[in-house]
């Protein structure tokens, strides 16, 4: 596929909920949760340094084959609650209802897309979020 993208100039959509199988494939992914996208970035960067809670707590439950690939790994997060109806979803921000970080705002108004370096994310509290990740 990466040959024949790169021969013929080709684009692809491709939609997967295999995190493994979308780090060798994607240049660009877009991370939704109950139909709404919550985080796009280049997949690298994505990887390395994901923003939205959503994205984390999925990137924590990839399994690993090298100690490389675990330490990339967002830790001190686990998938946690059950989804709710993506017929029905929760007022706010969709995820709130499995979210750690969630807080009142969370619940009752939907966060906007914000531009963070040439990527963009949807959460209130991103900044919060990453800054107490990093110390």
């Amino acid at each position: 596929m990466k040959k024949l993208q790169r021969d013929l100039g080709l684009t692809y959509v491709f939609i997967t909920h295999d995190l493994s199988l979308m780090r060798n494939v994607a240049d660009e992914v877009a991370i939704m949760y109950l139909g709404k996208i919550y985080e796009m970035a280049g997949a690298e960067n994505f990887f390395r340094n994901p923003l939205h809670p959503y994205t984390m707590m999925l990137l924590s439950s990839i399994p690993t084959l090298t100690e490389e690939e675990e330490r990339l790994k967002p830790k001190g997060i686990e998938s946690r609650g059950e989804i709710p109806s993506a017929v029905n979803p929760p007022k706010g921000c969709r995820f709130h209802t499995r979210c750690p970080f969630a807080k009142e705002e969370c619940r009752t108004k939907e966060p906007k897309f914000e531009d963070v370096g040439g990527r963009k994310v949807a959460c209130h509290f991103w900044k919060e979020i990453r800054d107490s990740r990093i110390s």
